[in-house]
């Protein structure tokens, strides 16, 4: 079972979140994960083992590079899911579709947008 998919522009704008409600993540799996290979820019892995107290989780993520986002899912890393590598790409394709049928992206306005972002702070913390 997925425990989180997270969308976030590559300056850290969290757009889109889903957690498996009830159960917070133990630790800060997304925050590592940026930290030890996304802002090292070690884009050739597109999974990362993280390991918590009582927390063991795969996160496995893509980045969708016109319009500047990553796209992370976050599961028990003892649950070996064959699914979520459909499952990202999947969520990248729609995600896209969503935003241009809804008007808040072209193809143009993609281009420039992950230039555009640099000033946006990497992890926003949200309380």
């Amino acid at each position: 079972m997925l425990k989180q998919l997270l969308i976030f522009s590559r300056g850290g704008l969290i757009l889109w979140i889903c957690k498996e409600l009830g159960n917070a993540l133990k630790g800060s799996p997304i925050e590592t994960l940026i930290r030890s290979s996304l802002l090292e820019e070690l884009s050739g892995a597109a999974s990362y083992n993280y390991d918590a107290p009582g927390a063991a989780y795969t996160l496995k993520w893509t980045f969708h590079n016109d319009m500047g986002l990553v796209i992370v899912v976050v599961y028990q890393r003892i649950l070996h899911l064959l699914y979520v590598d459909d499952f990202v790409a999947m969520v990248k394709r729609e995600f896209q579709r969503f935003m241009i049928q809804s008007g808040h992206f072209t193809m143009t306005s993609m281009m420039s947008f992950s230039s555009s972002e640099t000033s946006l702070p990497l992890h926003p913390t949200i309380k």
